[in-house]
């Protein structure tokens, strides 16, 4: 039998509920002609997902005791036996745009060994508001790196590369796409790739736990904290409550309401300059998100040291 042209490698912990939707759209959406492998590196679960996986087809990589997202995928890829690996998550699903341009994009990676591509994953098929007004413009910007959630790379480029950092909680994704640049590779993202993502956060609740976990990354030491605005942010805001809060037990009622205007002013202007392009509705409407998303990121802190990357996936 010849070796698969392309390897799905999907990180997943008790995914029976969305793993089945994920495995279908790549029997239906993988052109023919394009031979392919599935490998799904299970984290532990303790539902039925690796007998889902495994009665499909997939090939089931039993990990129960890895501590980060990038060391599942570095597993994943160990087995996989693919030119290209296609990194995607359990709960991410492909579409009709991504089985009309994935034959042009291998012949780009074809001919662009040494690079990274892929699509920022989008919102689900049954959207919430908060995925509309937070998640669905985030696709339209400017991005320097690929989401390890939907991310394709030649398998002999990966290797090259070292894999994903095994070490970091989060950004394992970001962390690759800097070495590949740094290293001379090219990082291009193609929308025109388009995935859906069916496990984005659909209440303020959910959003908070998933912030909670993507900060970890940032306070892993003083030197990733210093180096994220998103960290420096927090503490800003965790600072100006803390100086309101003083005005009030003095009794100095202009000093408080200062405090508010500035705690006001800097949630506003940071979903300002995240969202500049949008409407001034999605601006207004992520504004009181981007309060949830920096006191997520400050306690992201107090979170414990070492996460599983059960938590992400």
């Amino acid at each position: 039998m010849a070796a698969p042209q392309i390897s799905f490698v999907l990180p997943a912990f008790n995914e029976e509920r969305l793993l089945p939707g994920t495995l279908a759209a790549i029997d239906r959406f993988v052109p023919v002609e394009i031979t392919r492998e599935v490998i799904v590196v299970d984290n532990g679960s303790t539902d039925s997902t690796p007998k889902l996986a495994s009665d499909h087809g997939a090939a089931v990589v039993l990990k129960p005791d890895v501590e980060t997202i990038g060391e599942l995928r570095n597993a994943g890829a160990e087995e996989a036996l693919g030119d290209v690996l296609v990194f995607i998550d359990a709960d991410v699903r492909l579409t009709a745009s991504w089985e009309e341009h994935i034959a042009e994009t291998l012949r780009w990676i074809q001919e662009n060994k040494r690079s990274i591509t892929g699509s920022f994953v989008g919102i689900s098929e049954d959207p919430s508001a908060l995925e509309k007004n937070w998640f669905a413009p985030l696709l339209s910007r400017d991005n320097h790196h690929i989401n390890s959630g939907h991310m394709l790379i030649a398998r002999q480029y990966f290797v090259e590369l070292g894999g994903f950092d095994e070490l970091l909680i989060s950004g394992e994704d970001t962390e690759i796409c800097e070495r590949a640049t740094l290293d001379g590779g090219i990082v291009k993202e193609r929308p025109e790739l388009f995935v859906s993502h069916e496990g984005f956060p659909k209440t303020l609740s959910e959003f908070y736990k998933r912030e909670v976990w993507h900060g970890r990354g940032d306070c892993q030491s003083i030197s990733l904290a210093l180096r994220s605005r998103v960290f420096l942010s927090a503490l800003v805001l965790v600072a100006l409550h803390l100086l309101t809060l003083a005005m009030l037990a003095l009794n100095n009622l202009t000093g408080f309401g200062l405090g508010i205007a500035c705690i006001v002013g800097l949630v506003a202007g940071l979903a300002w300059i995240k969202y500049r392009r949008q409407p001034l509705s999605i601006i207004f409407a992520n504004s009181r998100i981007m309060y949830v998303y920096l006191w997520a990121r400050f306690a992201s802190c107090f979170a414990p040291n070492r996460v599983s990357s059960r938590q992400r996936v």
